[in-house]
């Protein structure tokens, strides 16, 4: 499983924000998130009028940095009934902006009774609902940090004199 998007922010500052996402991610209420671990509430929506909602953990791994990327394994589970999900985000550079992404795996609790009730479905789409919270953090940090003024990654154009 896999999700991509590009921020127009280099890697090294993309990356900084990633390290930080445990104190950035939104916190359930009356919880406050530890060195690598914070809870958070997974929202799927059901239908036009439902949803299922489950609390899980989130684990952050070792950051892993690099020139051009860096690496941030990553788990989220919930307890046996819910799927567990390990990968990673990976940020790296893509001309001056970073892709960001986040792959892995997930186990699907319940055999073939739980991938065939619907259940790959409901995972994506929390992962997916995961994924694009993670990034509203990660923009946000790097909103509240950014310099006023920053030259184009790459030039509008080239003009000669």
């Amino acid at each position: 499983m896999r999700f991509m998007t590009s921020l127009p922010w280099p890697v090294h500052e993309v990356s900084r924000a990633l390290r930080d996402l445990a104190w950035d991610f939104p916190r359930l209420p009356g919880t406050t998130p530890t060195a690598g671990r914070f809870d958070v509430d997974l929202r799927v929506p059901v239908g036009s009028q439902g949803s299922v909602n489950h609390q899980a953990t989130v684990e952050l791994g070792m950051y892993e940095p690099g020139p051009d990327t860096c690496r941030l394994p990553v788990s989220i589970s919930a307890s046996r009934t819910f799927p567990r999900f390990r990968g990673a985000f990976v940020s790296s550079d893509a001309s001056g902006e970073t892709l960001l992404t986040l792959a892995g795996e997930y186990h699907m609790p319940l055999g073939i009774a739980g991938r065939v009730g619907g259940g790959s479905r409901l995972v994506r789409a929390s992962l997916r609902r995961f994924f694009e919270t993670a990034v509203d953090a990660i923009k946000r940090d790097l909103q509240a940090t950014a310099p006023p003024w920053r030259p184009a990654a790459v030039p509008d154009r080239l003009q000669e004199t």
